[in-house]
């Protein structure tokens, strides 16, 4: 969505661990989720990115799985997180929107485009919560187990 001043606004699934990630298993209801952030170091006059994942609901609806879907913009040709997710696209937390660009952002949220993306996102929820529930396949080892040698760094000897 083309915002006021040239750039682009856009939603990412990166945020949502894919079906056979490797985070390890997730309880009943829970999905792995990225968060991501960005913390002021005043002391070194620097902005920190924060990424991090953690175990979260699996959302009900459409309405459910904006919380998880990351916020980015392009600029030129610079891909950037805004650090905020689409539940919380406001104008309390994007006070430099211009009414027109809320006006396209309302247009942008009904559009069949966004709407089949959220359809795709919650499906997307929905296989990695199937996945996190099983047991993944065990590795079969190819080396055979090997004896150590007897006085292998004092291990099986005698004490006296």
């Amino acid at each position: 969505m083309k915002l006021s001043d040239g750039s682009d606004l856009s939603i990412s699934t990166e945020t949502i661990a894919s079906p056979g990630h490797t985070l390890g298993l997730c309880p009943k209801g829970r999905i792995w989720f990225k968060v991501i952030r960005a913390v002021n170091r005043p002391e070194y006059n620097l902005q920190e990115v924060r990424q991090f994942w953690i175990q979260a609901p699996l959302p009900d609806d459409v309405e459910g799985v904006k919380q998880y879907l990351a916020l980015v913009r392009k600029k030129d040709t610079r891909l950037s997180w805004m650090f905020l997710y689409l539940s919380e696209l406001t104008p309390h937390n994007l006070d430099w929107f211009t009414n027109q660009d809320w006006e396209n952002v309302r247009a942008w949220l009904t559009s069949d485009r966004i709407l089949q993306g959220l359809e795709q996102a919650l499906t997307l929820c929905r296989q990695q919560h199937e996945r996190n529930l099983k047991a993944p396949a065990p590795v079969s080892a190819v080396d055979e187990l090997e004896e150590f040698h007897t006085g292998l760094l004092g291990f099986n000897q005698k004490t006296a």
